[in-house]
């Protein structure tokens, strides 16, 4: 297939607005149609309004686990975050290409489509499942996590993030909690006739800085996270809060568990009176640098790109959904820069290189 192909596909591609639903499903839409115009076996299921796309390639092309062949999983996320509508089309700049969303990911998904019809009729020694999903950027619930819950599984996951050529094998568990801090109303002016719970919250926040679980460590992470990311607090700036409701965005280690967390700050909220509720936990990813995927697809890469690594993420991808259903899966995906930005970029030559290096992965990744 010609050179030209691939930024025929990421033209195409960006010109989705895909932060928009009706966009996204076109965009859903438009892979299932390019795929199967080439022959390549798709599925399209909906969920809450939104489209995932799901193809195979390579022997026994079907869902679900099969103890006779193992299945590996590409994971690519279409959706992007919001942007100007005007800057949705690709430009060229040098090795640069620019458009919303191109690095994150879209220029995954153009690779992909391409290696999918490339292989298609390849003798491929695994089955090979794409996943392109909508709703990463929003957390992935409507998507990956759909599929997990629909039996779509395999025996190792590549989530086409990018990371630069790099091979992040493990990434943090999170942890948002909401909490509600009690005070006593007074006059501005009259503050120890009061409580603030302002203070007190802020006064809870630098207790938990100092938890056990915060100061450890592993051989991928220095240590793990506690942010406070909002407050909501006050009726007047005369008047001594008695109501104060924050945020925090915990990341905890993947050898930690939510309930040793939960162990160490439980005390410390109930110390100064707050209630508080879970609203989003995502799993760690726990691979290990000794799977065998990883070493050989590490080994690959080491070859094309030398500056390769093994690393962790403190953030997290939908890799996390098959985390409990005991999936290994990474993050690996192509060299760009400006991420959620207008003028995001991937740098070409070393998205050839990404091309090249994963089809040879595929052919030759008998373990």
């Amino acid at each position: 297939m010609p050179e030209n192909q691939l930024k025929i596909l990421l033209h195409d591609l960006i010109a989705f607005k895909s932060f928009e639903p009706s966009d996204i499903n076109a965009c859903i839409d438009y892979i299932d149609q390019y795929l199967r115009n080439a022959g390549v076996r798709t599925e399209v299921l909906q969920n809450g309004g939104l489209k995932t796309l799901v193809a195979w390639i390579g022997p026994q092309s079907d869902k679900g686990p099969n103890p006779q062949i193992k299945t590996i999983i590409l994971n690519a996320h279409i959706d992007v975050v919001r942007n100007d509508p005007q800057y949705f089309s690709l430009k060229e700049e040098g090795d640069k290409l620019i458009g919303p969303g191109i690095f994150d990911m879209k220029a995954s998904a153009a690779v992909l489509m391409q290696l999918l019809v490339e292989l298609k009729d390849s003798p491929l020694p695994y089955r090979i499942m794409a996943q392109f999903v909508p709703d990463e950027e929003v957390g992935g619930k409507l998507g990956t996590a759909h599929l997990v819950e629909e039996g779509y599984i395999g025996d190792f996951l590549i989530c086409l993030e990018p990371t630069h050529l790099k091979l992040s094998i493990q990434s943090k568990g999170c942890l948002w909690l909401e909490a509600r801090f009690p005070g006593k109303a007074a006059h501005g002016s009259r503050p120890w006739l009061g409580d603030s719970a302002i203070e007190k919250a802020f006064a809870c926040y630098q207790e938990l800085l100092q938890l056990p679980y915060i100061k450890a460590s592993s051989p991928l992470f220095k240590q793990a996270t506690i942010a406070l990311t909002t407050i909501n607090g006050g009726d007047s700036p005369n008047k001594i809060p008695d109501h104060c409701t924050v945020n925090f965005d915990i990341r905890y280690l993947p050898e930690q568990t939510i309930e040793e967390v939960m162990s160490q700050i439980t005390p410390v909220l109930q110390k100064y009176n707050a209630t508080w509720r879970e609203t989003s936990h995502g799993y760690p990813v726990i691979t290990t640098p000794d799977n065998p995927f990883v070493q050989r697809l590490f080994k690959a890469t080491k070859a094309v790109w030398p500056d390769t690594i093994i690393f962790g993420q403190d953030g997290s991808s939908d890799a996390r959904y098959y985390t409990p259903v005991g999936v290994p899966g990474i993050e690996w995906g192509p060299v760009g820069g400006n991420q959620h930005g207008h003028d995001e970029f991937i740098d070409y030559p070393a998205l050839l290189k990404f091309k090249g290096i994963l089809e040879q992965f595929l052919r030759t990744m008998v373990i």
